[in-house]
């Protein structure tokens, strides 16, 4: 039998070949750029932690140094991505049904009768523990919010994101369950009927609080109803019987809006997106055109907007599954600009001074393209159009509300948009001051069921009085 037998020569050789290797991609780590968050990945990336011997003695430091190096590993997506294409057949694939799902990635909820969490649902799981926007750096979130402004961008805009401020970067990673089916990713819907009585009492107590404000209510489907194929939903349609029971437990004066049956109308045109859980802009066009009928006025038709279109989006959906599917179906940002002039400002948290941005934020790109609609989620705006016709509205909103808020700028004379993750003043003080006449509710399916968004927007009936800084005529003259 023959044996090999290693020279010294040839084992010095190979240790000192790993050696530099090891060596080599260690300097290349110490020396490269880290970043703060990840595009591809809609989250924060892991930092060097501050040094403190109590976090040494309980274990803590080395793990979050694993945790930095871990998330900053040298062509570390590049790899991961690379791997993905090897494993083409992740999933559970049946009948060109591929299912993706991750029964860990559960956040801590503030609640025990709400769904678990899902992208559509971002805005509601982590707001808790989230801080206020940075209205500097955007929940597609401040993911985007933390990519460097561009140089072309305006002063004072929030650089726009794919998904919504701090809030919704984990839980896009915390989709449990999406399905691809035809080249597009549709996330299951789980939540019941019984889901909607919260929200609904809530309701109740807004129309005794605001006796003199018309109240509207519009329920987002995120799309689940539409496109899951009957192996999967075996022809029950959740979604549709989680709004019937909402709007049948509204209080009598409530309007509803019926986006979901508009939508259902049109589900075969590009009302959602393949890659992305948010609607599209022609969806929330859709919508805008029942809430018109709601608020008893004619919506603009199609061809009196002006369409515009940024290509080459892949959104939360394709990042969380990086499936081939997906990314070889990507999608286009559609937005239909409105035909009236307008000045909008953003009110950071706690400020009463507002700060000039746009009703587009056209330098929008790549997975920040949804953040073209209002250049992402501020805790206030205040849209001023040159309707002149003295009606004003507020409407709180999820991510979903940044696309259909445009429309509303053609029909109100003021519309202030509040995101319910980050508004923490008294809507009845606003509308108090500000003269509003109307409030509308926008909200996907898994928020308005969410335990977390009852909590906060009960705390807008309660939270101490604010203001915002009165405005001149010269300054907010339309631009």
């Amino acid at each position: 039998m023959q044996q090999n037998h290693s020279t010294p020569f040839m084992n010095w050789l190979q240790t000192l070949l790993f050696t530099s290797v090891l060596v080599g991609l260690g300097v290349v780590f110490v020396l490269a750029p880290k970043e703060s968050v990840s595009e591809g990945e809609k989250r924060k990336l892991a930092q060097f932690p501050e040094f403190s011997w109590s976090a040494v003695g309980q274990g803590a430091f080395m793990k979050l140094i694993d945790d930095f190096v871990a998330d900053n590993f040298v062509f570390r997506y590049t790899l991961s991505n690379v791997a993905v294409q090897i494993k083409q057949r992740r999933g559970w694939t049946q009948d060109d049904i591929q299912t993706f799902s991750d029964k860990s990635a559960h956040l801590s909820g503030s609640g025990t009768s709400k769904p678990p969490p899902r992208a559509a649902e971002a805005e509601a799981e982590t707001s808790a523990k989230s801080a206020s926007p940075s209205v500097v750096s955007q929940s597609a979130g401040e993911l985007q919010g933390q990519t460097a402004r561009k140089e072309h961008e305006p002063e004072g805009a929030v650089a726009p994101r794919a998904a919504s401020a701090q809030s919704e970067v984990a839980p896009y990673q915390n989709i449990e369950s999406v399905i691809v089916y035809k080249n597009r990713a549709v996330q299951l819907f789980g939540g019941s009927p019984q889901m909607a009585v919260p929200f609904t009492a809530l309701m109740a107590r807004y129309q005794q609080e605001l006796p003199q404000t018309t109240l509207y209510f519009m329920a987002i489907p995120i799309g689940a109803d539409y496109y899951l194929p009957s192996k999967v939903n075996k022809g029950v349609m959740r979604e549709k019987l989680v709004i019937d029971q909402a709007v049948s437990l509204l209080p009598p004066q409530m309007r509803p809006v019926h986006a979901y049956a508009k939508l259902a109308q049109h589900s075969n045109e590009y009302v959602y997106f393949n890659t992305d859980h948010h609607w599209t802009g022609l969806g929330a066009y859709y919508a805008y055109t029942s809430f018109a009928e709601a608020a008893q006025f004619d919506p603009l038709p199609l061809s009196a907007l002006t369409k515009k279109e940024i290509p080459n989006f892949l959104g939360t959906l394709y990042h969380r599954t990086l499936a081939p599917a997906l990314k070889s179906n990507g999608d286009t940002v559609e937005y239909y600009k409105v035909p009236v002039q307008t000045s909008v400002k953003y009110f950071s948290s706690g400020s009463r001074q507002g700060q000039p941005t746009q009703l587009y934020a056209e330098y929008a790109r790549g997975a920040s393209a949804y953040g073209v609609f209002l250049g992402g989620d501020y805790p206030l705006m205040r849209i001023t159009s040159d309707v002149k016709n003295g009606r004003k509205i507020a409407m709180i909103k999820d991510s979903y509300g940044n696309a259909f808020a445009p429309y509303l700028a053609s029909h109100y004379e003021e519309v202030y948009v509040l995101d319910y993750r980050y508004f923490n003043g008294n809507i009845k003080t606003l509308m108090q001051q500000e003269g509003i006449q109307e409030l509308l509710f926008a909200f996907n399916s898994y928020v308005f069921l969410s335990g977390y968004t009852v909590q906060r927007a009960r705390g807008f009936l309660t939270n101490p009085a604010t203001s915002i800084a009165h405005k001149s005529p010269a300054s907010e003259a339309a631009q």
